[in-house]
């Protein structure tokens, strides 16, 4: 390049120059190329090299702030600091690796962190950023997921869980020079998540303490879920029922009045009961059961109690009654004879 270049070519080299790192807003930097030529080169004289690498700073910082400006809240309140007495420096002598945007995050603190330093921003957590900044500016990267830590945003303390991605800020040189954290907080989900465990939880007590037996079964009839009671009537450890199909964990059932009466709960969305005789030889038992089938929101809830004891009874009672009918007909067959 010669010492001195025309103004009309100054627009090229500036766009030339700038392309790689400023791609998303070359629109804005032509516009502050051409203002800043029309600034230093009045009548169109030429101008120097070290005129033009100033040219390209300057339409550099001011495409930047242009972008922060034009970025939301935040972006307006990093463009409009004084950032002159940071450790930072000036925005417009700001390193290209430095020129990122950062998310509102400080809850009362915001806006008031910009520009101050980690471990002072969040006295409370400082353990934990020296570690991260530490491993950043050694060129680490590190992830955490769901982490919790106790923030005072707001003035009180406060349990909160974020999504944290740190990895290190290069500069041209290709040396760390800061560190960028990227986070979404996810205390919601987890605090959802936290209180539905723990509703389960409470209905898991519920149903354990109760005397009868209860399956959930999901839309493809896989055993979801079976409380103590089912698993005493069984005899099996919960983990060999779980996830397999109704019919793979009770093979008895199938082809039986049971198979077809949970496939027209499921279908038709209807309540059915029915008392069943379970006989398998292989699993080493003969129980009769009172069943009755829920549709549940996606799939079947199944409740059912032990009724052998009382089928017992009943044989023995049409037994004896049997016995007691016999002599009778006998006697009357011989009045009739």
């Amino acid at each position: 390049m010669q010492a001195a270049v025309g103004c009309s070519l100054d627009i090229n080299v500036l766009v030339a120059l700038t392309l790689l790192d400023c791609a998303p807003g070359i629109g804005r930097l032509m516009t502050a190329a051409v203002r800043y030529r029309n600034k230093m080169c009045p009548g169109g004289r030429p101008v120097s090299g070290p005129e033009i690498g100033a040219a390209v700073v300057h339409s550099r910082a001011e495409v930047f702030q242009d972008t922060l400006l034009g970025g939301g809240e935040c972006g307006h309140l990093v463009a409009s600091k004084d950032w002159s007495s940071s450790a930072l420096g000036p925005l417009e002598e700001w390193a290209a690796s430095l020129r990122t945007a950062t998310s509102a995050f400080a809850g009362k603190r915001h806006p008031g962190l910009l520009g101050s330093k980690v471990r002072e921003g969040w006295p409370e957590v400082a353990a934990f950023n020296d570690y991260v900044v530490r491993v950043g500016l050694a060129g680490g990267t590190l992830a955490y997921r769901d982490q919790e830590l106790t923030l005072y945003r707001s003035g009180h303390p406060e349990q909160v869980w974020m999504n944290l991605d740190y990895s290190p800020v290069l500069d041209e040189s290709g040396e760390p020079t800061g560190v960028l954290c990227v986070l979404a907080e996810t205390t919601a989900r987890v605090s959802a998540e936290r209180d539905l465990r723990a509703e389960r939880d409470q209905l898991k007590g519920v149903l354990d303490s109760v005397a009868e037996g209860f399956v959930l079964l999901d839309s493809d009839f896989r055993v979801l879920d079976i409380n103590a009671a089912g698993l005493r009537m069984d005899g099996r450890p919960r983990e060999t029922l779980l996830g397999r199909s109704h019919w793979e964990a009770f093979p008895a059932s199938v082809g039986t009045p049971v198979e077809a009466a949970y496939r027209r709960a499921m279908a038709e969305r209807v309540p059915v009961e029915l008392e069943h005789r379970y006989v398998d030889p292989v699993a080493g038992y003969d129980i009769w059961l009172d069943i009755r089938a829920y549709p549940s929101e996606d799939g079947l809830a199944l409740i059912y109690r032990d009724i052998s004891g009382r089928k017992r009874d009943e044989a023995a009672l049409r037994r004896r009654s049997d016995q007691r009918k016999a002599p009778a007909e006998v006697a009357q067959g011989e009045r009739n004879s």
